[in-house]
């Protein structure tokens, strides 16, 4: 099991890529891989931290709260028959 925390996921052909909002110069931004800008800001870009292939991830879990010192706060999920 991986546990990656992000601020967004999208799907690109056959994988996941997730990321995370973060501010950078224009010079610094070279050295990302830059999934989106922001329209008013063009310092305040989304990177991507990581690529998964589809075919490897089983299940997917969005928090649906934001974490309490690194910890999910979603209800417990529910165990079957």
């Amino acid at each position: 099991m991986i546990e990656l925390w992000a601020d967004a996921y999208a799907m690109e052909k056959d994988a996941y890529v997730f990321s995370i909002l973060l501010r950078a110069a224009a010079a610094e931004q070279a050295e990302f891989e830059v999934t989106a800008r922001t329209p008013t800001d063009p310092d305040r870009i989304a990177i991507a931290v990581a690529r998964l292939p589809r075919r490897e991830v089983r299940q997917l879990h969005t928090a649906a709260e934001r974490a309490v010192d690194g910890l999910c706060v979603c209800p417990p999920e529910e165990s079957g028959p």
